[in-house]
């Protein structure tokens, strides 16, 4: 059924080879590429899951005997001393930001909506250039989608309208001054160089002081824009904001940022409007803080998500949640499943990076002809052509998160719901409708993750629209729509704790 579907529409990324007929994931890759040379479908090649092979020998792949709690160090031994000051304090930097937020409307209470997280300073940057290509007021035009009753809104949802009755049910990132952003970033950096190198560190740091150089201020898009104090602190933010989703998505089953989704920015530097890539720095932090139980035990208790119950009262089959702590915390596995019409291309080489932990997973399924044009291997690649439609992108979209899901079997997913895939995005290339591809795409993710038992956490994306901002706000406020739809079919009010 997906298959000639699909194979209409891959593309052939592996030139220097005989393309068989059909079309396959490469078994010798560390990347994973949908490819084709007929309309007719072949069998795909025996499954090699990412936790059994190696980047450097696919030919000798072997399972990883190594458990989850016990990565970076012997099995058996406690980490280094210093290692392990590293794991506590990433596990108290977290317990911080918790603490520092301002909590939104009760879950627990909350039947309309799942956990969504906003700051008003995500768009808080005075005087941002009207004409310029990214548009910085879009995030706070989502918050207004979702707190007014708008006749763009789909007439046969069920859905309350308004969806949030008031700022103050929006969860709030800690500010500026209360986010232990560099102490993260040097968490970040011991996790990237075994060799003791600083350059990702560097970077951070110098953009925090406004030190970046003219070439790293052009890379990144942003030019002149890039040194002034308020577009630093509404990066910082973002990322909070992205940490906080994950963790009320660890705690509740679900949860969506109103921002995030900073997918190219890489280890040493930012590209692509997008500076320090908060999707990577989350997965950082939870995967780093479950290396040693917080309470120095096992490692085994229970998720504070609990997954939604089958027919008859049996729990659906769980991936990853027994691995959490019961403060929401564990995590050895995240993920990241981007739509972003753009390879997420800096996320990639933090999980080649990381890939010897096997802690952070990719899929990236974007137009192969865009940006970035020299792409970088993700855990999965699906390049799509110009102008593909509806059925096809949720044919491949399904059949590779699918595929994903079962050899990763992920504790989170972080899902980034870029809206640049529709059809008249000044940025895409895809053919996809708001109701019949973006909205279909993100119910089937969300949906997907939560009926395995698996916690989700939304972040929005690329969008960049020809029409008005408000366009683009109600476009990113589908995926919290969405979300909202996922909350009420699984009733997860009730599941949390």
């Amino acid at each position: 059924m997906v298959s000639s579907v699909v194979s209409k529409m891959a593309v052939v990324v592996l030139l220097s080879r005989s393309a068989p007929k059909g079309f396959a994931f490469s078994p010798c890759r560390r990347s994973h590429r949908w490819w084709s040379s007929s309309f007719r479908h072949s069998a795909s090649p025996p499954l090699v899951s990412p936790l059994q092979r190696s980047a450097r020998n696919c030919d000798a792949a072997t399972p990883s005997t190594e458990e989850p709690h016990q990565r970076g160090h012997a099995p058996g031994s406690s980490p280094p001393p210093k290692r392990r000051d590293q794991i506590l304090r990433a596990q108290k930097s977290l317990a911080g930001l918790m603490e520092a937020s301002r909590p939104g409307l009760d879950p627990s209470a909350n039947r309309f909506h799942a956990p969504l997280v906003y700051h008003d300073g995500y768009s808080s940057v005075p005087d941002w250039p009207p004409n310029h290509t990214f548009p910085m007021m879009k995030f706070e035009r989502i918050a207004h989608a979702l707190l007014t009753t708008t006749s763009k809104t789909v007439p046969t949802s069920n859905l309350p309208r308004p969806l949030v009755r008031s700022r103050e049910d929006f969860f709030r990132p800690p500010d500026f001054v209360d986010v232990p952003i560099e102490e993260w970033l040097d968490l970040l950096n011991n996790n990237n160089n075994e060799d003791g190198s600083d350059r990702s560190a560097q970077f951070g740091h110098r953009f925090l002081r406004g030190n970046l150089t003219r070439e790293e201020a052009r890379t990144i898009g942003f030019r002149e824009q890039t040194h002034r104090p308020e577009l630093v602190e509404r990066t910082v933010l973002e990322i909070a904001g992205t940490v906080l989703t994950a963790r009320l998505a660890l705690q509740h089953g679900i949860a969506a940022n109103l921002a995030g989704g900073t997918h190219h920015a890489h280890p040493e530097g930012g590209a692509g409007y997008t500076i320090l890539n908060d999707l990577a720095i989350a997965a950082d932090l939870l995967t780093t803080s479950s290396m040693v139980p917080s309470d120095g035990g096992d490692g085994d208790s229970p998720s504070d998500f609990e997954p939604p119950l089958q027919k008859g009262g049996n729990p659906v089959p769980t991936h990853g949640t027994d691995a959490l702590h019961t403060d929401g915390t564990r995590v050895d596995r995240v993920l990241v499943i981007d739509c972003d019409v753009h390879q997420g291309d800096g996320t990639a080489q933090y999980s080649t990076l990381w890939e010897s932990d096997q802690r952070l997973f990719t899929l990236s399924i974007h137009c192969e002809s865009n940006y970035p044009f020299r792409k970088h291997n993700s855990t999965y690649d699906v390049g799509l052509p110009d102008h593909c439609s509806d059925e096809d992108y949720l044919a491949a979209l399904q059949e590779s998160v699918d595929r994903a899901i079962a050899e990763v079997r992920p504790d989170l997913v972080l899902y980034d719901a870029g809206v640049d895939v529709y059809e008249h995005d000044k940025l895409g290339r895809l053919d996809l409708s708001e109701e019949g591809g973006i909205r279909r795409r993100d119910r089937w993710v969300l949906d997907r993750c939560v009926s395995l038992g698996i916690p989700v956490a939304a972040v929005v994306g690329g969008g960049y629209d020809r029409d008005s901002l408000d366009a683009l706000g109600r476009r990113h406020a589908i995926v919290h729509e969405e979300c909202a739809y996922v909350w009420r079919k699984h009733r997860l009010w009730r599941k949390g704790r």
